[in-house]
């Protein structure tokens, strides 16, 4: 599969053009909408007629995503914004914020894994699962790699 290598590359380019979080930010929402549709297909190896059946769920998919991803990079400039006078209320607040959308981004996953089950065999539902999984892990090692951690107050 050549996934490894393609999302590899488009997440290790992204590191070496952003250098602020505001940066990273930027480039994520630019990416996410333009290169991530062409690597899941890319590597998901479809029949024409499983392409047809699965692009209608797929641009749900997305289109739904597009809007948690929004909430997710919304949670980053905030904390991007306020990292430096960093207050607790703000820290736990960051915190609950990104334990809801941790969740709330599983619920879609699932969601959209059986309606991909609905319209294709399971294991090329599960192909679509995993590729995305891998996608969003790579985002998200290369998000902790530029979003500096939380400051320890004295």
């Amino acid at each position: 599969m050549r996934s490894l290598f393609t999302i590899s590359a488009f997440c290790f380019g992204m590191a070496a053009t952003a250098q602020e979080p505001n940066d990273m930010i930027e480039l994520l929402r630019s990416d996410l909408r333009t290169e991530r549709p062409a690597i899941v297909l890319a590597n998901m190896d479809l029949t024409e007629d499983q392409r047809k059946l699965f692009m209608p769920v797929f641009d749900a998919f997305t289109a739904r995503m597009k809007e948690h991803w929004e909430a997710r990079l919304k949670l980053l400039d905030d904390y991007a914004d306020a990292k430096e006078t960093l207050t607790d209320k703000q820290a736990t607040s960051f915190m609950k914020r990104l334990f809801e959308l941790e969740r709330e981004d599983t619920a879609i996953r699932e969601e959209y894994a059986e309606k991909m089950t609905e319209v294709l065999p399971p294991t090329v539902a599960a192909r679509w699962a995993q590729i995305e999984r891998r996608l969003v892990k790579m985002m998200e090692l290369q998000v902790a790699n530029e979003v500096p951690v939380v400051p320890v107050k004295e």
